[in-house]
């Protein structure tokens, strides 16, 4: 398990990066106020997040984010893989 580093426009956060959770509930879990509306079935697209860097499971693919790249996803589509990660998110 590595760490989850969250920029936001509030704060920075470093949380666990738990593979199998989704970074919805990851940041939920580590209090991150991250807009909700679907319950998480990606249809509301209100849970967007910013990939900054890392390896990530999104959808049914592997995305891998270099430093200075950004990628636009569905938090609760999206599953960090192992090892750190960084991610960026505005929070309501």
């Amino acid at each position: 398990m590595g760490t989850l580093t969250v920029y936001s426009n509030r704060r920075v956060y470093r949380l666990d990066a738990v593979p199998g959770r989704n970074l919805a509930e990851i940041l939920r879990e580590g209090g991150v106020a991250l807009p909700k509306g679907c319950d998480g079935h990606g249809i509301c697209r209100r849970c967007v997040v910013e990939l900054r860097l890392g390896t990530f499971s999104v959808a049914d693919d592997v995305v891998t984010v270099d430093r200075g790249d950004s990628v636009p996803v569905l938090a609760c589509e999206t599953r960090p893989e192992e090892g750190d990660a960084e991610i960026f998110v505005r929070e309501e």
